[in-house]
Parts: structure tokens; sequence; C-alpha cells
């Protein structure tokens, strides 16, 4: 892990809330996004950092359904 690049407090806070503000906006009123409604497009520069945990269809045993490269590449 040692050669990971470690991003700034400032830049990591800002990627978590602009994903906020996406999955947010994705779920409307019903405030729950269907995984359609995620616009990958939208978040690409931070999409390969990105999962997607279905914890509904199986509460007992969540599902990933989308594991971003470099999420893959640190496990």
């Amino acid at each position: 892990m040692d050669d990971q690049k470690e991003l700034p407090p400032a830049l990591e806070r800002r990627m978590a809330f602009r994903l906020l503000h996406h999955w947010r906006e994705a779920g409307g009123e019903v405030g729950f996004p269907r995984l359609e409604d995620i616009d990958r497009e939208v978040l690409a520069d931070i999409w390969p950092e990105c999962y997607v945990l279905d914890v509904v269809t199986s509460p007992e045993n969540p599902c990933f359904h989308t594991v971003g490269q470099a999420f893959i590449e640190q496990c």
C-alpha cells in the first residue's frame, strides 16, 4: 500500500461530496437510485474508485454489482 498515492484530505472530501450529490440527484423523490440511474459519465473521473453494493435484493447476502478498476487493484 505504500506505493499508492494519497489524496489530499480536501480533494478526497470533494470527491465524496460529488458522489453523494449525484446519488441524491439520481434517487429523485424516491431517495434511492436504481443502478441504471447512476450516470457513469458524470462521475467518469472518480468512477474507477467506486463500487455499488446491492443490499436490497438480499440483505443477508449483499453483492457487488459494479466495482471500479482502481478499487479492484487496491484489494
